[in-house]
């Protein structure tokens, strides 16, 4: 029993080979976005909220590390509390850089304008604000 459970452990330790950073990793100086407090570079998804709620999804970048990033993707809404449609074209915005105090290193974007191809099930406005900002 003590020798699977040695093995199993073997198996299981991390290897200093694995224990590389994530290629987007932020390095200093570069443009991030604050994604629900975790900064991250080029972002592919964007969460709305901490639990069930809607999300950028599949997000691709023009003009990242400037003054104005543009991100297109697809925004899915299908939790349970979310109103339909469940998927639908989104177009963000990023606009104006700070530095925060936590790690001055970094810059990141102050204002984020998403807008979609269609309104919420019974709304009309197709545009809304993200968090954006220092966290």
């Amino acid at each position: 029993m003590l020798l699977v459970l040695a093995l199993l452990g073997a198996v299981l330790a991390p290897h200093s080979a694995t224990a590389l950073p994530a290629p987007d990793a932020p390095k200093a100086g570069q443009a991030v976005y604050y994604n629900l407090g975790t900064p991250e570079v080029r972002p592919k998804r964007i969460f709305t909220a901490y639990s069930s709620a809607a999300y950028l999804d599949k997000l691709k970048w023009k003009h990242w590390g400037t003054r104005k990033a543009v991100g297109r993707g697809i925004l899915v809404s299908d939790c349970a509390s979310c109103s339909p449609p469940a998927r639908r074209k989104v177009t963000i915005r990023l606009t104006g850089f700070v530095r925060c105090d936590q790690d001055p290193t970094l810059r990141t974007y102050r204002r984020a304008i998403a807008v979609v191809s269609k309104p919420d099930e019974g709304e009309t406005s197709t545009r809304w604000k993200l968090f954006a900002g220092c966290p």
